[in-house]
């Protein structure tokens, strides 16, 4: 999907110059933190999370940020909110 777009967006940056785009990807904050357990979440976070730091230095000349927003946890059922990193 991040191939389409960013191919996409390279078009039209290119059509209308001194246009700017962004693509915004979904992470998680447990990237930079892996714990026993869920180490398969973690590990694909950190793929995403540095994925998309590559992306953004292939793309950058074509006017495209990129960028991973590596979210906080938050206090749900699931998960009662232990931890320094919790909203």
């Amino acid at each position: 999907m991040g191939k389409v777009l960013i191919h996409r967006l390279t078009q039209r940056n290119a059509e209308q110059k001194g246009r700017k785009s962004c693509l915004v990807v979904t992470s998680s904050g447990l990237a930079n933190f892996p714990m026993p357990g869920i180490i398969s979440y973690s590990s694909t976070k950190i793929l995403v999370s540095r994925f998309c730091e590559a992306t953004a230095e292939e793309v950058r000349a074509n006017g495209i940020d990129v960028m991973s927003w590596e979210a906080g946890g938050i206090v749900t059922k699931l998960n009662p909110g232990r931890g320094p990193f919790m909203i």
